[in-house]
């Protein structure tokens, strides 16, 4: 049996070793380049009910709106700087884990450093998206 359970593991760590994309420099930079690609056929709107946005602009875009440090505009929407702080980043991830699944329309791009140094979070998308930024947080 355990000859068996031996052989089955290797096998598998074949397979999913050969299945794997090379991780190169090429490609590294093929996936960055899609962040910077603007998605012209997602359409602008919040899957969230007009209550559960209420809500969430009171509650957690309320609170990363008073920890912005910074706010610049950029050509498909604005890059906002925050205190480098491990709670600040915690929260950013939060933020974004909840806007992936309600506006899909939205790029996010994480600038971070060292612990002293700034946090950059960038939001962009296509057409119509930097104007739901500027809109729902009132910039």
């Amino acid at each position: 049996m355990k000859h068996i359970t031996t052989c089955l593991l290797a096998a598998f760590l074949l397979l999913s070793c050969k299945q794997k994309l090379p991780n190169d420099a090429t490609t590294v930079s093929q996936s960055f380049d899609k962040l910077n690609a603007v998605d012209t056929d997602k359409e602008i709107a919040c899957k969230l009910t007009s209550l559960e946005l209420q809500t969430r602009k009171a509650g957690a875009v309320a609170e990363l709106k008073k920890k912005i440090l910074e706010t610049v505009e950029t050509e498909h929407g604005y890059a906002f700087r925050f205190a480098g702080s491990d709670e600040t980043l915690g929260q950013l991830m939060v933020f974004i884990q909840a806007e992936r699944k309600c506006c899909d329309f939205f790029t996010f791009k994480l600038g971070i450093q060292d612990p002293e140094s700034p946090i950059w979070l960038e939001i962009s998308g296509a057409s119509g998206a930097k104007s739901f930024v500027r809109d729902e947080l009132d910039l």
